[in-house]
């Protein structure tokens, strides 16, 4: 049940790295306060499951340090999708599992 809901959190959490992303930052439509909180949230996740010594948590806090960077600064669009794919499968296997 819980990892059904880390998928679904996985997921929304690339839809909206994506969608702040690939649009024009003048007219800032999409809430950068959603995308700083889910990017606590997989920061959070991440720093717990690295405890037992989970590598893809690792990767979580990586995605959520770019997450965090691109809300400042406008990043690559290939590191973009790089982090988008990642969390976007993550998100489906652990809906699946």
């Amino acid at each position: 049940m819980i990892a059904k809901l880390f998928g679904i959190l996985d997921i929304l959490t690339a839809l909206a790295f994506f969608l702040n992303n690939n649009f024009d930052r003048t007219s800032s439509w999409f809430p950068n306060s959603l995308v700083l909180i889910l990017a606590i949230y997989l920061i959070i996740k991440g720093v717990v499951f690295v405890m037992i010594l989970d590598f893809a948590s690792l990767i979580d806090i990586i995605c959520a340090i770019i997450i965090l960077i691109s809300l400042v600064t406008p990043i690559n669009a290939i590191l973009t999708f790089l982090v988008v794919i990642f969390l976007f499968q993550k998100g489906i296997f652990s809906m699946v599992s």
